[in-house]
């Protein structure tokens, strides 16, 4: 299944460095090893994307560019 976006896999390196290895990113995500492989692949859910930031400190904006689908006014913290 494709996902909302792609991931730059730098980013998604950044955030497996920064949480230090994919196991770890996964059990601070709430999700399973196998997701996190599969982000490599299909790209990160943009519904993922802003505890990504928060866990990660990695910014909204390299994570979930502005002209990605599922990338609302809301996702960027504007009140609507």
């Amino acid at each position: 299944m494709k996902r909302d976006h792609p991931c730059p896999n730098s980013v998604l390196d950044r955030a497996i460095a920064i949480t230090g290895g994919a196991s770890a990113l996964a059990r601070q995500m709430g999700v399973g090893p196998s997701a996190v492989s599969n982000w490599r692949i299909d790209g990160i859910p943009a519904r993922r994307a802003r505890k990504l930031s928060d866990v990660t400190g990695i910014p909204l904006e390299e994570i979930l560019p502005p002209s990605a689908p599922g990338r609302s006014q809301r996702s960027q913290g504007v009140a609507t």
